[in-house]
């Protein structure tokens, strides 16, 4: 935000996500990712939390974890919204043709580990018995 010359309160800076689509991609990967929601890195832990809680026949608990889980990406919504509809007219500095590649492959590998994660499960295993000793 401080690069797009506006002030570094989202909700002051609408229309900054135009000026830099890819990054704005890459932090709504990251907020789902952190969220746990399909699709992303996060959601096998997240995933496993919702099955652990529903098949200790405690229902609610897993409910209540979607729940919140729909009203958070409801939220992160909002705010990418806010990043994308229009603004001031403002122009704002063009993004960097380097630091746009970057983050579509960022987001292109995370993306791509998400749906196939079998190689970092086995590296996290391995790592993981190797610690544990």
């Amino acid at each position: 935000l401080q690069h797009q010359g506006r002030p570094e309160a989202i909700a002051d800076s609408h229309g900054v996500g135009r000026h830099a689509p890819l990054t704005v991609a890459l932090l709504a990967y990251a907020f789902f990712s952190l969220l746990g929601t399909p699709l992303t890195i996060g959601f096998y832990s997240q995933w496993a939390i919702i099955t652990t809680f529903g098949q200790q026949s405690n229902l609610w608990l897993s409910a209540l974890l979607v729940l919140a889980l729909g009203v958070s990406v409801y939220q992160v919504l909002r705010v990418l919204a806010a990043l994308m509809q229009k603004g001031e007219n403002q122009q704002g500095k063009r993004v960097p043709d380097w630091q746009r590649a970057l983050a579509a492959t960022i987001l292109i590998f995370a993306v791509t580990l998400a749906l196939v994660p079998q190689p970092l499960l086995s590296y996290v295993k391995e790592l993981s018995a190797a610690i544990s000793g």
